[in-house]
């Protein structure tokens, strides 16, 4: 309504596709996530798996940023691997699919039982394993999903959080986990409980952006 009227826009922090948005006052994230791969793979001297944790699977600022790290990592350390992406915006699957395992129930199985023709045309027993395989879902919690897939990578080094969200995740799976001392946590942005977590060792690593230096480039940027 604004740009419809004539009135500058300017977005700050997350990018935008909309056409009448003058100027985006914004981290690089690309080059951001790129420093935070390079840092983690020094942290485990450059070999080993690490897994991903993003906030959503479909943000300008989650692509980018998981995007940059497998490509940063990639390219120049080839003894490092992402071996899993985990997006928090894909929970109720994935714990679908983890309580389908635990009941041995394989992926191809649970895909077949969950299609839109409906429960009505499933014999009993598949009605009865489908209810409890959301049973068990239903009493998972999200740090319940990224600790089985810390186990299921026995020999994991590492684990890169995208964002503010993601790394409290992963700061509530590190609290209970048992091989915790022997995985480095860093991640993005820098909240009072992340800056707590990594004086206490918690967390390895912060990549910070400047926000109060953002917030001044779009004043000036709409001035």
């Amino acid at each position: 309504l604004a740009a419809e009227n004539g009135i500058a826009v300017v977005a700050f922090d997350s990018r935008n596709n909309y056409q009448g948005i003058q100027c985006t006052c914004m981290t690089d994230n690309v080059a951001a996530a790129k420093e935070g791969a390079r840092k983690m793979s020094e942290a485990i001297e450059e070999k080993g798996e690490i897994l991903l944790i993003a906030q959503d699977s479909v943000s300008g600022t989650a692509k980018e940023r998981t995007k940059a790290v497998t490509e940063e990592i990639t390219a120049n350390y080839p003894n490092v691997k992402v071996v899993e992406t985990i997006y928090m915006d894909q929970f109720d699957d994935l714990k679908m699919q983890a309580a389908a395992d635990e009941l041995g129930v394989t992926k191809e199985q649970l895909a077949e039982w969950t299609v839109d023709e409906g429960e009505e045309a499933m014999s009993e027993e598949v009605r009865t394993k489908l209810e409890d395989i959301r049973a068990v879902a239903d009493g998972m919690t999200d740090a319940d999903v990224v600790a089985r897939y810390m186990e299921k990578y026995p020999n994991l080094k590492g684990c890169f959080a995208v964002n503010a969200d993601a790394v409290l995740l992963a700061m509530d799976v590190f609290e209970t986990a048992e091989n915790e001392e022997d995985i480095v946590l860093m991640g993005f942005d820098a909240g009072k409980e992340q800056i707590a977590a990594l004086k206490n060792g918690t967390i390895d690593g912060l990549i910070v952006q400047n926000p109060f230096g953002m917030g001044y480039a779009t004043v000036v940027a709409a001035a």
